[in-house]
């Protein structure tokens, strides 16, 4: 009988359903990569809006005055008479510190105690005094002309030692003829024949920094004053010629200070600006432009006159100022708010706690603040936009500022 040869066909649906099965499980990895790529970047954004919220800055726009400026330090310079003690005694003063007096006003009396070993003493000082009144007025006008030319000539050649020496004679000189003295029962007075400030604190610079030396002064023996800063208070034993108090012109007083050319041309260009000094913060004075002088260094010293009372103007020399030249009114903002898209200059504003970049136009710069336009009153913009980006949510923001 014969044999009949069967043969085992595979068959397809078995390979079939592996290949479906293999999509499948590839599908689901595939939806469940995508699924955990959006959940992990909502986490992300989710997470990086709440640190965000923890780290910007904020800046509420707003409109107004800011200051175009540059800071200088320099010198005060006063019209101011120095009155020193004509001899030794106890100082009692009958102003106060900073008080405005007429001429005539009795300053201060210096009380002697009257004994035998003083009687010498007293007719010496008695002697003094009347010879006081008979000083020939040529004289006293040739004297004090050839010290004051002594003064300028040392001055500009440099010699600051020997311009102080000629100054304390020059003092001493004068108060033979400006301190009038009334001796009687062991008690003087001494009457200011000037009006102004009194002003207890002295400096030994008084008859060398005024507004007719301060332009024969270079940039350098400027800086080499060395005040000498004394104050006696009432009670105190004085020495003869000791400085105890100056009169100060409270009407007008000078600032002088050292700038480059470009500082010069804006200082001539506007002749009248603002001034604030750091005695003062906070307060401003005009000034107007006294005179400017060029150097051989090509530094320009810059003198103002200012005619406005400051407190204080009276007790400080050397001081440094904000020069204001321009000022201008406007939107501003602060200059590390400024961010660009495409080259184009803008700002990030938090809308709705949604970051969105506004495009501005940048008018002029101001130091570390921006005078724009494009931007409305109120609204708030981010000040370090190097960490966020268009498009963020911030759930919550930092410290307006």
């Amino acid at each position: 009988m014969r044999k009949n040869n069967f043969h085992l066909i595979k068959g397809k649906k078995k390979e079939k359903d592996s290949r479906v099965e293999k999509l499948k499980r590839a599908a689901v990895w595939f939806l469940a990569v995508i699924l955990f790529l959006f959940i992990f970047r909502h986490l992300f954004t989710w997470g990086y809006s709440r640190v965000a919220s923890y780290f910007v800055n904020t800046y509420i726009v707003e409109e107004r005055m800011i200051d175009n400026k540059f800071s200088r330090e320099g010198l005060i310079v006063r019209e101011e008479k120095l009155i020193a003690a004509p001899w030794e005694g106890y100082l009692l003063w009958a102003v106060e510190d900073g008080e405005r007096i007429g001429a005539g006003k009795v300053v201060a009396e210096i009380v002697e105690e009257v004994s035998s070993e003083t009687v010498e003493e007293e007719e010496e000082l008695r002697e003094a005094s009347n010879s006081h009144e008979t000083l020939d007025p040529l004289e006293v006008e040739n004297k004090t002309g050839v010290m004051v030319d002594n003064i300028r000539e040392n001055v500009v050649k440099g010699n600051m030692i020997t311009a102080r020496d000629y100054y304390q004679e020059l003092k001493y000189f004068s108060q033979e003829v400006m301190v009038r003295k009334n001796f009687s029962s062991g008690k003087s007075k001494i009457v200011t024949p000037f009006s102004g400030i009194a002003v207890f604190q002295t400096d030994g610079l008084e008859d060398l920094l005024t507004p007719d030396n301060v332009n024969f002064l270079s940039y350098e023996q400027m800086q080499d004053f060395e005040p000498k800063i004394r104050k006696i208070n009432s009670g105190e034993r004085v020495r003869q010629g000791a400085p105890l108090v100056k009169i100060v012109d409270n009407y007008s007083w000078y600032f002088s200070v050292y700038v480059n050319s470009s500082q010069a041309d804006k200082i001539r260009d506007k002749g009248r600006m603002q001034l604030s000094f750091d005695f003062a913060p906070g307060e401003e004075v005009t000034a107007r432009l006294y005179d400017v002088d060029e150097d051989e260094d090509n530094k320009y010293l810059v003198t103002f006159i200012i005619t406005q009372h400051l407190e204080g103007f009276y007790l400080h020399r050397q001081v440094k100022a904000d020069i204001i030249y321009d000022s201008s009114r406007g939107i501003t903002i602060p200059s590390s708010a400024l961010v660009y898209k495409d080259g184009e200059p803008g700002v990030y504003s938090v809308e709705k706690a949604m970051v969105k970049f506004r495009p501005i136009e940048v008018v002029s710069s101001f130091e570390e603040e921006l005078l724009v336009e494009g931007l409305s009153t109120g609204r708030l913009i981010i000040t370090n936009p190097g960490f966020f980006k268009e498009g963020l949510y911030i759930s919550g923001l930092g410290q307006d500022r």
